[in-house]
């Protein structure tokens, strides 16, 4: 059972889909020294091959800890010799989980293995986890106002002796002894959200071992992800509610959208709504008073892809009106979706050692989701880890793909601009009506195929800007049942 925060910030969506896998049937002893087993993981159809590294803990301790490796193996007798290595976001998912991921880029195996290396801490790679009493749902704390729940900071005492070591230069660690143990010169990276991250890091430093880079959600080394992650959220609702204003339908459905953004959080800051209704998923009532930070969590959930961004005024409007049944709901199961993907210990261990010291939110500039600044900054005090920042910006020569959302609430545009500036040979793609994480969707998968393969951008990533340019944007809801434009 994971410890579940009230919400999570930066995941990696994926998607379903069809592909051909390769059966393996018994232990395969490879040119390395590793030995991958047939084994399977989530989303996918088929078997794959699977291989433990034992990893020093840090590089002065005799501790270790077990790292899994994923081998999705080419679909060709004769791969090329440098794999694509998929880096999952969070921080705190495993790469394990990108199964779906690996279906929408399943070119990328025409030419090349592809490794699913997870996160220390994460999927089997000895997850940082504690076992609480409370159960895995996260409704019962946030109408009870905690924004932790029963347990966490016991939780954090048992593992702060080794939690300071999970941060992104320990990653980058590993990922170096999986390259050695499997006798390879060179990688290929792809990292969305967080994963970009760590691409960055690897280029910093390791810049001979990387052929290519894809970075999806670019968040740049100076980012802090227990700040101003809340900032960006707080950009993309303002222009949620901007383009409803602007659109005759949605305008005309919720008039007054502006001031109940402006207002709801105070009024809930100061009186709570009671809640007592029947529960969204379980066989139980739901009873407790839903206040500020439940409004900022819930709908920061709805912010990270365009098909929940299209309900975000009509569910703001009925919150306004009292009504949060239906915001409750969907959090609930964005959440749940989440909660599964994402190992918040994780995150928030790797994000107040790399932050650092996380300031207050002074109570003359509350906003909409200060409630979550305040959060990690009582995380934060309690882990009580040594701060390890990252350094500045990456200078790297290195062939590298950015991708970005235009609608994206946490890695917006901009970060990938800021990064772009250190690396001489770019590419950059922006899908103005996605959101964050957009790998597998419309012609990008083409695009990164094309860009792996050839370690260059070429007519392939250009007709695909064409396209995204060209894509509507999804019309708001007026109603339960009608979206309109």
């Amino acid at each position: 059972m994971k410890v579940n925060f009230v919400t999570c910030w930066q995941c990696i969506p994926v998607i379903g889909g069809l592909s051909a896998m390769l059966m393996i049937s018994q232990a395969i002893a490879t040119n390395s020294t590793l030995v991958f087993e047939s084994c399977r993981i989530d989303d996918l159809p088929s078997a794959v091959q699977c291989a433990m590294v034992e990893a020093p803990l840090a590089p002065s301790d005799n501790r270790s800890i077990r790292v899994q490796v994923v081998r999705l193996p080419a679909l060709t007798r004769n791969p090329m010799p440098d794999p694509v290595v998929l880096l999952a976001g969070g921080p705190g998912q495993a790469a394990s989980q990108l199964g779906r991921l690996t279906l929408a880029l399943n070119a990328l195996r025409r030419e090349r293995d592809v490794l699913l290396i997870d996160q220390r801490g994460t999927g089997r790679s000895q997850s940082l986890d504690c076992k609480l009493p409370s159960e895995d749902d996260p409704l019962p704390d946030l109408l009870a106002g905690r924004l932790l729940p029963e347990g966490a900071k016991h939780c954090f005492d048992t593992l702060r002796d080794v939690a300071g070591y999970y941060a992104t230069h320990d990653y980058i660690r590993d990922l170096e002894l999986v390259r050695q143990r499997l006798g390879i010169r060179q990688f290929n990276l792809w990292g969305g959200s967080y994963g970009t991250r760590v691409v960055q890091e690897y280029l910093r430093l390791h810049p001979e071992r990387v052929r290519t880079a894809v970075m999806d959600g670019v968040v740049p080394p100076d980012v802090r992800l227990t700040i101003d992650i809340a900032g960006n959220n707080e950009a993309r609702m303002a222009s949620i509610v901007a383009d409803c204003q602007r659109s005759p339908t949605c305008r005309a459905a919720y008039p007054r959208l502006q001031q109940t953004m402006a207002n709801l959080p105070q009024r809930l800051n100061q009186s709570p709504l009671p809640v007592d209704q029947p529960h969204p998923w379980r066989a139980t009532r739901l009873m407790g008073r839903f206040g500020h930070a439940g409004l900022a969590a819930s709908l920061g959930a709805m912010l990270y892809q365009p098909e929940t961004q299209a309900w975000v005024p009509r569910l703001l409007h009925l919150a306004g009106q009292g009504e949060v049944a239906p915001l409750l709901a969907a959090y609930s199961q964005l959440s749940q979706q989440m909660g599964e993907q994402v190992n918040s210990l994780l995150y928030f261990a790797v994000a107040c050692v790399e932050d650092g010291v996380v300031d207050g939110v002074p109570p003359n500039r509350l906003h909409l989701f200060s409630p979550m600044q305040s959060m990690a900054r009582e995380v934060c005090q309690a882990w009580r880890l040594p701060a390890k920042p990252l350094s500045g910006m990456v200078k790297s020569n290195v062939p590298t793909l950015l991708l970005s959302g235009g609608l994206d609430p946490v890695t917006p545009p901009a970060y990938a601009n800021r990064v772009a500036q250190g690396l001489v040979n770019r590419y950059q793609l922006l899908a103005p009506q996605l959101g964050h994480v957009i790998s597998p969707n419309r012609c990008i998968p083409r695009v990164i195929h094309e860009f792996i393969r050839d370690a260059k951008a070429g007519q392939v990533a250009k007709e695909c800007e064409l396209q995204l340019k060209t894509m509507p944007p999804l019309p708001f809801f007026v109603s339960d049942k009608e979206a309109r434009p």
